[in-house]
Parts: C-alpha cells; structure tokens; sequence
C-alpha cells in the first residue's frame, strides 16, 4: 500500500512538473506609498481572451505568485483595505517565463480606481536560460520556407541547416534538420504543449504544427531546466492556439507558377514547363460556453505539378546502319 501510494505521488509531482513547459508564472510586490509591504493583498488575474480569472493573496512580505497561467495577455487588479484599487492592464504572459509585476498602492477608498497600461518588458531574474520567444504575430508574418515552422530556428544565433536531409518517406512532415550550437540536429529537444514531440529514431520533430495553429515559439540554447534532461543544442517549446471568446479564424491561399520563369533556350522554345505549387487551408476558434469550454481547429494542405524540360538526342540514320564512326569515342566489342 506505501508503494502504491508513493508511486502516486510521484507520478503527480511527474505530471506537475511537466505541465510548467505548458504555462507561463506572474510575481511580484505589492507595496504602499512609503514603501512598506502589502500583507494579505487580493491579487486577481483575468485573461483578456478567455476571461478565465486566478487569485492569491500578498504574503507575509509582500509578495505574490501564481503559476499554470496560459500564454496571452492578462488585466491583474490589486486590492487592499484602505487603498485604492489598482487595474494593471496589457500583462503578457509567455511561455515557460515568469513576468514580474510589482505595484505601489495609492491610499484612498476601494471604490477608487487606478488604471495602468502597459508594463516594462519582463526580465528574467529567477533562472540564467539563455532563450528567444517569437509571439503570434512574429511566427505569423516572419518569413518562412513553404510555411515551414522549423525553418524559424534558421533566425536564431548558432543555428545550421543541415546539408543532406531525410527523404519525405521517413520524414512525411517536412521537418527541416537544423544543428543548434554545434551540435546534431539530433540533440534539439522538440516540445509541443508540454509533450514531448521528437523521433526517437531519427531525432527529428514528430508533429510539424502549421503556422496558423501556432500561439508562441520559444527557444531556449542553454543553461536549460532539469526537466529538459534530454536537451544538447537546443530546446524548441511550441504552444498552440485554443478557442476563445472572440470567434476568430483565417483563410489563405499561395500560389507559385512559370508565369514569371525564364525558358531555357535549348530544350524550351515554346517556353517553360508548367508549374503549379498550391498551398490553402485556414483556422477557426471559438466559445462552446464562454469563459469555460473552447476550440479551436486548423487545416493545411499543399498541391504541387512540377514539369521539367529534357535535351537529349536520337541516332542518325548512319548509327542505325551501325556506323558510329561520328562518335569521338572508338566503340568495339572488348571481347574480340
């Protein structure tokens, strides 16, 4: 019986630790005008698109923390007995990172309201990683190959792409080999929403999310957590979209043709060969019951015809006859 229960409760502290790749941290100090803490404090967190809230309270010095809070952007209220309420707004919330927001309360009446906009960009104090984060908009309009999410990783400092790659056989999603810091493509450690998502044959990504799926990027090329054991070059965290309470989606369309290619003079007198790359899909997200249940789908497909052109040459009427001797090169039987 104390095996199973230890067995239990190591698989729940396994399955915590494992969903803080998923999440992102608030902190911070709740302060008066002479700067004295804040005790006992109600810090409130709300999501902006979900509308999800979390609270705490100020400890003893003032301080407050709140995990397992998804990436996005997030309104934080403060509110203590004989001071003035403050509303924090524009709070952005990223992936594995801990954003510090410390406050100063005005004395005056609860019914009183302070509003912030915007913080200072977050900086990191509570770990040495040496990492990258590309938001929804920059994943979105950065420009990529064929719409190809590991082709991203070519931005970062210390990256490689690899000469030879895997043929589309063992690799079907497209995954592009990349070395990270001198190291094989092979010791990337690959994460999508707090899952593991890498081949463990080939060491390549699994599942290739398409760029209208993804939320957020983080690259993380050293000092990494002790939950990244497996990790040599580099860590690749992805988080992908969910629905919220705004109804949202896309539509796309890109298209590649001969239109504009130039015709080889040689083997193309009536012009280039024919080529249509089609590449369409789109997203969609939503409420199924606002502030609580949502969804969010995506989908991506490719269609390609390529033609291509050949110069080649047929024999004469001499050769058919067996006179090759216009060939610079004496052809003769080796066994005579």
């Amino acid at each position: 019986m104390r095996l199973l229960l230890f067995g239990s409760a190591v698989l729940a502290s396994a399955s915590l630790l494992q969903a803080q790749a998923t999440f992102g941290s608030l902190l911070g100090t709740v302060t008066d005008p002479a700067g004295a803490v804040v005790t006992n404090a109600k810090v409130t967190v709300t999501s902006v698109e979900r509308g999800v809230s979390a609270t705490t309270l100020t400890n003893d010095s003032g301080n407050y923390f709140l995990t397992q809070l998804s990436v996005g952007e997030y309104t934080v209220e403060f509110v203590a007995p004989g001071f003035q309420r403050l509303v924090q707004q524009e709070v952005r919330i990223a992936l594995g990172t801990s954003t510090r927001v410390d406050v100063r309360l005005t004395v005056g009446q609860v019914t009183e309201q302070v509003n912030v906009s915007g913080v200072a960009p977050p900086l990191v104090t509570d770990r040495a990683e040496v990492s990258t984060a590309l938001t929804t908009k920059e994943v979105r309009d950065l420009p990529t190959l064929n719409r190809n999410l590991t082709s991203l990783q070519l931005l970062i400092p210390g990256s490689q792409r690899v000469l030879g790659q895997h043929a589309s056989s063992e690799n079907p999603q497209g995954g592009i080999q990349i070395n990270n810091n001198g190291q094989t493509f092979g010791s990337t450690n690959f994460m999508i929403d707090g899952t593991d998502n890498n081949d463990p044959v080939l060491g390549i990504v699994i599942v290739n999310p398409s760029i209208d799926s993804v939320k957020e990027v983080k690259y993380t090329g050293g000092n990494f957590d002790a939950e990244f054991a497996q990790a040599g070059g580099a860590v690749i965290q992805v988080e992908t979209k969910s629905g919220t309470n705004q109804l949202h989606g896309s539509l796309f369309e890109f298209l590649q043709n001969n239109a504009m290619n130039a015709r080889n003079s040689f083997s193309e007198p009536t012009g280039p060969p024919p080529l249509r790359w089609n590449q369409f899909g789109g997203s969609v997200g939503g409420p199924i019951r606002r502030n609580k249940i949502f969804a969010f789908g995506d989908y991506q497909a490719s269609r390609r015809r390529t033609g291509a052109s050949v110069l080649t040459t047929v024999p004469t009427q001499a050769m058919r006859n067996g006179d090759f001797s216009a060939f610079t090169e004496r052809i003769y039987d080796p066994l005579t």
